[in-house]
């Protein structure tokens, strides 16, 4: 495993409709993924360069607060509201669940466990995550030293980075 043990979520502009800047991010807890998947080894990360490598490392970033009531709160807000009572949020307009693939490349050891628990922190916001393994090659390992999960949908896509194995 590396010795870069870290958990981060990126958030491309194209999700800033998800009440302004930070809704479902405040519904994920990235102490219990560390705790859990990496067995408490590891310090939840706010970017691609982890402390670790210090002098590059953005020391002024703050965190998004795990505050599952927040998230719903902003959600709430931005318009994406949950209309027909199934637990999951509709896009503001009504056209569409807010529902992600979540994809992982699938020689991970730690992704698939990741997913599962994104997936139910995310399902207590009302945001559906169908779970998704890639089949990948071992030698992309060489050029991509982080196995990378996506998230997404016709809006954009969310990244996960978790350390390769």
């Amino acid at each position: 495993m590396s010795d870069s043990r870290w958990v981060k979520m990126h958030r491309p502009s194209s999700f800033a409709g998800f009440g302004g800047s930070s809704g479902p991010g405040h519904a994920i807890d990235k102490q219990q993924l560390v705790n859990i998947v990496l067995l408490g080894e590891g310090n939840p990360g706010l970017t691609l360069i982890p402390e670790a490598l210090s002098p590059w490392y953005n020391t002024t970033l703050k965190d998004y607060s795990f505050d599952v009531a927040l998230a719903n709160q902003m959600l709430d807000q931005a318009g994406y509201k949950d209309i027909d009572g199934d637990g999951i949020r509709e896009m503001p307009d009504g056209s569409k669940k807010l529902e992600f693939r979540f994809n992982w490349p699938s020689d991970s050891t730690v992704a698939p466990r990741a997913a599962e628990l994104i997936s139910t922190m995310w399902s207590k916001i009302g945001v559906k995550l169908d779970l998704q393994a890639w089949i990948l090659m071992r030698s992309l390992r060489f050029v991509a030293p982080l196995m990378i999960t996506t998230l997404s949908s016709g809006a954009g896509a969310l990244i996960l980075i978790l350390p390769s194995c």
